[in-house]
C-alpha cells in the first residue's frame, strides 16, 4: 500500500508539473528565446536598459545586448545585413537606412495588425509625419523611440538681459546673434560644419525655411534653386560671429560650446538634454531652453528620429519574439519613464501631453510644437550617402570661401543629376 500510495503521489506531482510548464508555455510562448539588439550608446538606450529584465520577466525572451558609438553601428549593421550573417535579430536604425536596407529590414504591418503580437502596440499615438520616416515603397520598416528634434538651444538669460525675444524669424535670430555677440565672453552662434551627416543636417536648416528642397518632381535635383542659394549665403554670413574652429564642428563639438557656455545659439537634437542638465559638464544649467528652429518662408523642422527594426533574415520565432521586444521598448510605458528620466525626446503624442506642465521638462512644448512640420534630416534613397557626401563637399568649399555659393551649388546640382540618372531616376 505505502509503495502504491507513493506512486499515486508521483503521478499526481508530475502531472502538476507538466501542467504548470505547458500553462507557463502558454503564458510565455517565447521563453527561452535569445535576441541580440544592436543599437548606439545613447542615454535613453543606457537608461532603457535598467528595465529588461522587467521585459525578460514578463516573456522569457533573454536580451543580449551590443552598445557601441554610431560609426561602428553603422559599419556593424551593414556588414550584418549584406552579408546575411544573422548576427543581430533587432537594431536601432535611422530612416535613410530603409532604402539602403530595403530586403534586409523586416515589414513590421503584419505584425501590428496581428490580433496577438499587435495587441497594445497603439501605433495611432506615434504621429503619422514620424511613421512616414519609416515607410518605405509601402512598407513600415521600423518603428519610431526616439524623435531627437533637431531643435534651436538658445540662452534665455541672455535674451532677458538684452531685452530680446526668442526668435521666431532669421531675420530676428540674425538680429539677436549680432546683440549677443560678446567676446571675449560669449559668440553669437556655434553650427555644424563638418562635412558628412552634420553639415547636411545643418544645411537644412536654412533650406527648408528658406524655401527650397532637395528634389522637385520625380526626383529632379533642385540644389540650386534661387532658394537654396539664398539659404547658403545666409548661413555663410552667421559664420563671422560662430568659433574659429567651427567649419570642423560635428554634432559633438557644436553642442559642447553650447553646453560650456561659449555661444548664444547653436542647433542641437533633443539627445543632448542629459548634458544640458548635468551639474559636471554644464554651465547652463538654468538659462537655457529650446525653441523652434526659425522661419524664412515658412517653418520646417527636422528630425533625427531613431527607430527599432528586425533582421528579415531570421527565423519566423525570432521575429514574432523581436517584434514583442520593439513594441515594449517603443511603447508608452518606457517611452514615459525615459522621458521623465530626461533621456528621450518622445516619440508619442499622449507621453508629450501627459509630461507638457512638468517643470522639469520645461522644453517638452518645443519637442510637441516641431512635431507637427517635422522631416526627416537625411533621404530614405539608397544614394542618400553619396548625394550626401557631394553636396557637403560643396557646401564646405563655400563656407570656406573657396567657391561662391551659386558656384558651390550649381556643381552639386550638376554632381547629383549624374548620380540620380545613373541609377535611373529619371
Amino acid at each position: 500500500m505505502y509503495k502504491v500510495g507513493r506512486l499515486v503521489l508521483c503521478v499526481v506531482v508530475l502531472g502538476m508539473t507538466l501542467s504548470a510548464a505547458a500553462s507557463q508555455g502558454a503564458e510565455k510562448p517565447y521563453a527561452g528565446v535569445v535576441l541580440t539588439y544592436a543599437a548606439q550608446q545613447t542615454p535613453a538606450l543606457v537608461e532603457a536598459t535598467k528595465r529588461f529584465g522587467e521585459f525578460e520577466g514578463e516573456t522569457g525572451i533573454k536580451i543580449k545586448l551590443d552598445l557601441m558609438d554610431y560609426d561602428s553601428l553603422v559599419e556593424r549593421i551593414t556588414i550584418d545585413c549584406l552579408s546575411n550573417t544573422k548576427n543581430y535579430d533587432c537594431f536601432w536604425i535611422e530612416p535613410p537606412w530603409v532604402g539602403r536596407f530595403e530586403w534586409e529590414f523586416e515589414p513590421l504591418g503584419e505584425y501590428i495588425n496581428d490580433p496577438i503580437l499587435g495587441k497594445g502596440a497603439n501605433i495611432s499615438d506615434i504621429p503619422k509625419s514620424l511613421l512616414d520616416m519609416f515607410m518605405y515603397k509601402g512598407k513600415l520598416l521600423g518603428i519610431p523611440f526616439e524623435s531627437c528634434m533637431l531643435l534651436l538651444g538658445y540662452r534665455k538669460d541672455l535674451l532677458e538681459q538684452y531685452g530680446l525675444s526668442v526668435p521666431e524669424t532669421y531675420g530676428e535670430y540674425k538680429t539677436a546673434i549680432e546683440r549677443l555677440y560678446n567676446l571675449p565672453k560669449t559668440y553669437g552662434l556655434s553650427f555644424m560644419g563638418k562635412r558628412g551627416n552634420p553639415l547636411f543636417a545643418e544645411y537644412n536648416n536654412f533650406l527648408w525655411p528658406f524655401g527650397g528642397d532637395w528634389f522637385g518632381d520625380g526626383y529632379q535635383p533642385t540644389i540650386n534653386s534661387p532658394e537654396a542659394v539664398e539659404a547658403l549665403k545666409f548661413l555663410i554670413s552667421l559664420k563671422q560671429y560662430a568659433p574659429p574652429g567651427v567649419l570642423n564642428y560635428g554634432w559633438e563639438e557644436s553642442a559642447t560650446t553650447f553646453i560650456q557656455g561659449k555661444t548664444a545659439f547653436a542647433a542641437m537634437f533633443t539627445d543632448w538634454v542629459p548634458a544640458l542638465e548635468d551639474p559636471d559638464s554644464s554651465k547652463v544649467i538654468g538659462k537655457w531652453n529650446f525653441t523652434l528652429i526659425p522661419r524664412k518662408v515658412k517653418s520646417v523642422q527636422q528630425s533625427g528620429m531613431v527607430g527599432e527594426g528586425i533582421n528579415a533574415d531570421i527565423s519566423q520565432k525570432k521575429k514574432e519574439a523581436a517584434w514583442l521586444f520593439i513594441k515594449w521598448l517603443t511603447g508608452k510605458e518606457v517611452t514615459l519613464e525615459l522621458t521623465r528620466a530626461r533621456t528621450l525626446g518622445p516619440s508619442r503624442t499622449s507621453v508629450i501631453e501627459a509630461l507638457k506642465d512638468d517643470p522639469r521638462l520645461f522644453y517638452m512644448d518645443a519637442i510637441g510644437e516641431s512635431l507637427k512640420t517635422a522631416r526627416v534630416y537625411g533621404m530614405k534613397i539608397p544614394e542618400f550617402f553619396e548625394l550626401n557626401d557631394v553636396l557637403t563637399t560643396r557646401l564646405s568649399q563655400a563656407l570656406a570661401g573657396e567657391k561662391t555659393p551659386q558656384e558651390a551649388l550649381d556643381i552639386a546640382q550638376s554632381e547629383w543629376e549624374d548620380i540620380l540618372k545613373k541609377a535611373g531616376y529619371f
